[in-house]
């Protein structure tokens, strides 16, 4: 009975790990802001000014670099580009497409605050991908969907993670609650496994 409790658990506790999502914590190296999901990492060097009006930063994922620029001129846009000088987006910072992404080899995702601490980009009025992000024991998660498998840009969930790292939002208490159940859940599980196992090794 205790190895059919123990694998019942497993189960349904890979189920949630296995979700089409990724949670990403937040920690802070000197002036780099790192996010870390398992072994997925993703790291933004601080904005430096390059020349008047214009400043860019480096995004590193997995292994491979990226510069975002950030042009102040007519309301502001934000182009990133790859290593080897490829521009790969373009981000309107005003205007009706403010912060939406137009992909130099793709489609248009629209931009959509979906609450004070979640977002999206939408792909003819579904989500493309998705997300929020909440506080947990004093460290920011983000948790990002991906909603449409057709769009595999590496570069796009950082796009998304960057919106989020500005400081011009607040913790929704709901979103927040809801990660907490998760992750309170998910512990209580584990323990129940842990109790499951050290029976079952009575016998």
């Amino acid at each position: 009975m205790n190895k059919l409790i123990f694998f019942s658990i497993l189960l349904f506790a890979q189920s949630i790990a296995t979700a089409q999502s990724s949670t990403f914590t937040a920690t802070k190296i000197e002036t780099v802001d790192q996010l870390i999901s398992g072994t997925d990492t993703i790291r933004f060097s601080a904005y430096k000014e390059t020349q008047p009006g214009t400043s860019e930063r480096l995004v590193s994922i997995h292994g491979s670099e990226y510069k975002f620029i950030h042009r102040k001129a007519k309301g502001g846009v934000k182009e990133v580009f790859d290593s080897a000088g490829n521009k790969i987006a373009s981000i309107p910072l005003a205007g009706p497409n403010r912060q939406s992404i137009f992909l130099t080899n793709g489609p248009q995702l629209k931009f959509q605050a979906t609450g004070k601490e979640s977002w999206s980009y939408t792909k003819n009025g579904k989500d493309a991908i998705s997300g929020y992000y909440y506080v947990w024991e004093n460290k920011k998660h983000y948790v990002v969907h991906r909603d449409d498998s057709t769009i595999t840009n590496s570069v796009l969930p950082a796009i998304f993670l960057e919106y989020g790292l500005g400081d011009t939002h607040r913790y929704h208490n709901s979103k927040r609650t809801g990660a907490i159940i998760t992750t309170v859940g998910v512990s209580a599980m584990l323990v129940l496994i842990k109790v499951a196992t050290e029976d079952d090794d009575d016998f």
